[in-house]
């Protein structure tokens, strides 16, 4: 018989020795792993989460049953959970993540308030017992649907506000009204998806709102953590923030309302793909660490857009600052930007380097202030109401961008000519000053490129928008 040249012929005895065995691991292995089902409705605590008519009914019971590589399915039964989903052991390993598939369900911050706690305060004034929390966070008091305005201090408040202090809420209803009549909700949870010292973790299809600190929290020695198709919104502090050295992967998520939509620190590092992040007191702030932002809406943040800059070390980390890795890096490209005070501020040595870009309709669309550096390319700022760019005591590179109307500002030098800029900075030597031309079903560029041997600058792709059901603000 001729043999078919490099074909290689494998005897049984090999198959016995290596193969079979092998088939033999992996099926075991798959069979260690279980499916943990929670139901927040029918479930019980006492059964055994095996099956969905054994579902548990807290998250709490649900996360003591998993092994690692186990399966957390969240069953969605249209009523919120109302309690943290905690990860803080090592319940997954690189071939054998722990998955948790929320099935599109909320985790909601809110607890309704026993009314049996208020105690009258002063004349009119409603006292309700709190535990302590960090003043970086940002509870709110819901009546029904409304959320109740907070007045500045005790003394300045009128009906219809509440006042947060360190150990107690106080709430001054309109009169005629008690707690006791109203239905009172406060956002007393801590974060909504919170992993602590926990590797190789997944998480999809999960919503976490209303929370007095963040929506998704990572802390500690935490790696392979990937989250996809999320949403965090209207949080106290962040709707996802990574600290320490922690690593994690997002894709597809929605930010919106909170005070930062993300904010990662220490000497993190964090890799975000499409994503939309709006409506946010900060837009996306990395500070410290290294960070990939690609394929993202950023528009309609009160402040920044996009923030980066120095971090410094926390916990396990010590003290000592002077790692470059608490500079703060950011490689980010085909972004959208759009609105607020600044497009993207850098400061204090934080790193940029961006690409395929467009930034439109900020105050400023790039902000470098403190020895900040960043990297521009391909790149498109326009109508802008202060400047396009401005440098002040910074470094800025790059080139093949386009400006529109032209208003560049380094150090002290406002309004200069583009010729004075690359002179300055001695960047941009292939930039223009010119309006671009967009296609008519996209907001990418018709210009000229730039030579033949280059791209158009702007962006390079355009997806639907992350879990949102309308493009609008």
């Amino acid at each position: 018989m001729i043999k078919p040249i490099g074909v290689r012929t494998v005897s049984l005895s090999v198959c016995h020795r290596f193969v079979y065995p092998l088939i033999l691991l992996l099926l075991t292995q798959s069979s260690w792993a279980a499916t943990i089902h929670v139901n927040n409705v029918t479930g019980k605590d006492t059964h055994t989460g095996q099956s969905l008519d054994q579902s548990v009914k807290t998250l709490q019971m649900a996360v003591k049953l998993l092994q690692s590589g186990d399966t957390l399915h969240i069953a969605n039964t249209g009523q919120a959970y109302r309690e943290s989903l905690i990860i803080d052991r090592d319940l997954g390993t690189p071939d054998m993540p722990l998955v948790i598939e929320g099935n599109g369900v909320v985790l909601s911050g809110l607890v309704k308030l026993d009314p049996a706690k208020w105690t009258e305060h002063s004349d009119g004034v409603y006292a309700y017992p709190i535990q302590p929390m960090p003043s970086n966070w940002a509870p709110v008091l819901i009546n029904g649907s409304q959320v109740i305005p907070i007045a500045g201090d005790e003394a300045s408040m009128i009906e219809g506000q509440c006042v947060w202090q360190k150990q107690r809420l106080l709430y001054k209803p309109v009169t005629g009204n008690t707690p006791a009549t109203l239905p009172l909700e406060a956002s007393l949870i801590d974060s909504g998806v919170a992993i602590v010292n926990s590797s190789y973790i997944t998480v999809r299809n999960l919503i976490s709102e209303r929370h007095a600190n963040d929506g998704f929290n990572i802390h500690g020695n935490a790696r392979g953590i990937i989250f996809e198709n999320i949403v965090g919104r209207y949080n106290g502090d962040d709707g996802c923030s990574i600290h320490e050295d922690g690593q994690l992967l997002v894709r597809n998520a929605w930010f919106h309302h909170n005070q930062f939509g993300i904010e990662d620190v220490n000497a993190s590092t964090s890799n975000y793909q499409a994503v939309l992040v709006e409506h946010n007191h900060v837009g996306i702030h990395f500070t410290g660490g290294y960070h990939q932002l690609t394929d993202s809406i950023l528009r309609n943040n009160t402040t920044d857009q996009l923030q980066v800059g120095r971090g410094f070390p926390s916990g396990y980390l010590g003290k000592d600052n002077t790692p470059f890795v608490y500079d703060g890096f950011c490689l980010a490209k085909n972004l959208q930007i759009s609105g607020g005070a600044n497009g993207v501020l850098v400061v204090n040595r934080g790193k940029v380097a961006l690409a395929n870009a467009l930034i439109s309709q900020s105050k400023i669309g790039i902000l470098l202030l403190h020895g900040a550096t960043l990297e521009l390319r391909s790149s498109i700022i326009q109508n802008c109401t202060t400047s396009e760019v401005r440098t002040i005591e910074s470094h800025f590179l790059g080139d093949y961008n386009l400006y529109y109307p032209g208003h560049l500002d380094v150090d002290h030098k406002r309004g200069i000519s583009m010729d004075a800029f690359q002179t300055i900075t001695k960047a941009d030597a292939h930039s223009r000053i010119e309006q671009p031309s967009f296609s008519a079903d996209a907001p990418l560029i018709s210009n000229q490129p730039f030579s033949p041997s280059t791209k158009v600058p702007g962006l390079t792709h355009v997806y639907p928008l992350p879990l949102s059901k309308s493009d609008a603000p």
